[in-house]
């Protein structure tokens, strides 16, 4: 049996991540293409309860180190359990994020060494990483006008967007070093347009790379 695909989805906040991975997964649908959709964290039953931790009422209790491990716990156990099984299967395994986002958030932004994220990654990953990397690229301050609009207005910041600009201007800045240090696998897909520009976007990308002739995905009413 031929093996999978390994596709992920980057990008920093607001730039439209789980929704385009929807988009994706109805045109895989639509072609009757195998695939499994995941995301990190939180793919698994475990990854759940370390999703939890993670991002629900613990940020004072840990340590930028020990969110690191946390993530990347979740990361090899998804992979050990679902995406390389799925590979073996002959399938596409689409992602939403991946180490790309500790490499960023944790690292350029964080203040940890990359390097030493680098080497945890080859630890949690080992040589299961993915073969093309679409990372969503806009304006810092459209994203966080997307995640919350009153952030647009000047009205308020939620936990996230209280980081200030700054940080994710330094998101933004980790994402494209990442992509000019990897152009064979990680691609920009410009995210400050239409959904449906990205989506094609992104189709255009895949089917280029993988020899495919997905057509764009239509999502459900409601």
């Amino acid at each position: 049996m031929q093996q999978g695909h390994y596709i992920a989805i980057e990008g920093p906040d607001g730039a439209g991540k789980s929704t385009q991975l929807k988009f994706l997964e109805a045109a895989f649908r639509q072609a009757s293409t195998p695939y499994l959709a995941v995301r990190e964290p939180g793919a698994t039953d475990i990854g759940k309860e370390i999703r939890q931790i993670l991002l629900t009422g613990h940020a004072d209790k840990l340590d930028a180190t020990t969110e690191v491990l946390l993530f990347s716990a979740d990361r090899r156990h998804t992979i050990r359990t679902l995406i390389r099984p799925a590979l073996a299967a002959g399938k596409f395994v689409l992602s939403d994020r991946t180490y790309l986002s500790t490499l960023v958030f944790q690292g350029y932004s964080g203040g940890l060494p990359v390097p030493m994220l680098e080497e945890l990654t080859r630890v949690a990953v080992e040589d299961t990483v993915p073969e093309l990397m679409l990372v969503l690229d806009l304006p810092v301050e459209v994203g966080l006008g997307r995640k919350n609009p009153q952030f647009a207005l000047g009205l308020d910041e939620s936990r996230m967007e209280s980081k200030g600009t700054a940080y994710h201007e330094s998101n933004r800045k980790g994402y494209l070093a990442e992509v000019k240090k990897h152009p064979t696998t990680h691609t920009v897909i410009n995210a400050d347009q239409s959904q449906e520009a990205v989506h094609a976007a992104i189709l255009v990308e895949i089917n280029a790379r993988f020899g495919l002739s997905l057509q764009p995905g239509i999502l459900p009413a409601g």
